[in-house]
């Protein structure tokens, strides 16, 4: 048990700060494992609520579980009777998990009810260029500049997700 070995380790040298640091991850992902079972456990007992829907998306990528989480985000979506901020959510919790299709998919759902939103126009951008669609990430940043003018464009020359498009 990798816990008890490294609280007995902690025991011997307390003043080791990477053995408590490592102390508090397992402790973390315990933690993390615990509210996800709890969370599946829910899953049974008919529709689960939005919140509670969008955390368990989020223990699956980060517990690496790519299956649940894309059925999860996949039943997410598949509700069109969301509060956009939903969409937004999911696209940008995709991207984090490099989960572009989905990524894609929300993001274009969230700006359909707010498509004055530069910031999202780049996060599609960078959800298109990922899924290998550079011309619709070219066209995601064009209308980013559009609505964001120079602010856009100062977010847009920082922006590590954009570095395949520089020269």
């Amino acid at each position: 048990d990798a816990r008890g070995l490294i609280e007995n380790y902690v025991k011997v040298d307390e003043y080791n700060s990477s053995a408590k640091g490592m102390l508090d991850t397992i402790r973390g992902v315990e933690k993390d494992s615990a509210r996800r079972a709890e969370l599946e456990g829910q899953l049974g007992h008919g529709p689960m609520e939005i919140n509670t829907a969008l955390e368990l998306a989020s223990l699956y990528l980060k517990f690496n579980m790519e299956g649940p989480f894309m059925n999860m985000a996949r039943t997410i979506m598949a509700n069109t009777n969301m509060p956009p901020q939903v969409y937004l959510v999911v696209g940008q919790m995709s991207a984090n998990g490099k989960k572009w299709e989905i990524a894609v998919a929300a993001l274009k759902r969230y700006l359909a009810t707010d498509s004055g939103n530069y910031r999202v126009w780049i996060d599609l951008a960078c959800a298109e260029l990922g899924s290998g669609k550079t011309n619709d990430a070219l066209a995601a940043l064009t209308r980013a500049v559009e609505l964001g003018g120079d602010l856009a464009r100062e977010i847009l020359r920082q922006d590590a997700r954009l570095i395949p498009l520089r020269p």
